[in-house]
């Protein structure tokens, strides 16, 4: 029990009794509901006979956000696959350069939310160029003598450019020694 009383101007005063009871009281929280879904991790790029591991949040109408247990897809199912529930992608090795689309969807009071991520799949075993054509290789193989006019025919590389100088300053102090002893 307790008791407020109110005087205004000291004319009237009035006194009030209440009893508060917590046993019928009943708060009514907003209900909430799912508005969206996002992937959050995972890798966008991904060699043959690798694997990543994607997660899901959700988005909520009072503008929070949560990791949930989204089920995963993917799609081509070719060149990779993904464990449904944990959102482990596994790419087969060998299979070239292909883009799949891994799905996260997720359903909260009958509200279904999915979000799609595009993943490169490369197939990283092959050499970027042709054995043949290896940095180096090809001048290696175009390297000619010196000839009398002290050039050196070989592509434009550093290792070339690095010879070049070497042999130019062998040439000058063979001239500076020489022209000493004239």
């Amino acid at each position: 029990m307790s008791a407020i009383d109110s005087c205004i101007n000291n004319i009237l005063c009035v006194s009030v009794h209440f009893q508060l009871s917590l046993d019928n009281i009943t708060v009514l929280a907003p209900a909430l509901s799912l508005t969206g879904i996002t992937i959050i991790d995972g890798l966008s790029v991904l060699c043959g006979g690798d694997n990543s591991t994607y997660t899901a949040t959700a988005s909520w109408s009072d503008n929070t956000t949560s990791v949930v247990n989204a089920t995963w897809n993917v799609d081509p199912t070719t060149p990779a696959s993904i464990d449904a529930s944990s959102g482990l992608l596994t790419t087969l090795p060998g299979g070239g350069a292909q883009t799949v689309t891994v799905q996260a969807s997720f359903t909260f009071n009958g509200v279904t939310r999915t979000a799609s991520k595009a993943v490169e799949i490369s197939d990283c075993t092959a050499p970027p160029f042709p054995r043949s054509e290896l940095p180096g290789e090809r001048e290696l193989r175009r390297r000619r003598s010196v000839g009398r006019a002290g050039l050196i025919d070989i592509a434009g590389s550093f290792g070339a450019l690095i010879l070049l100088l070497a042999c130019l300053k062998g040439r000058g102090r063979r001239e500076k020694e020489g022209g000493s002893e004239r």
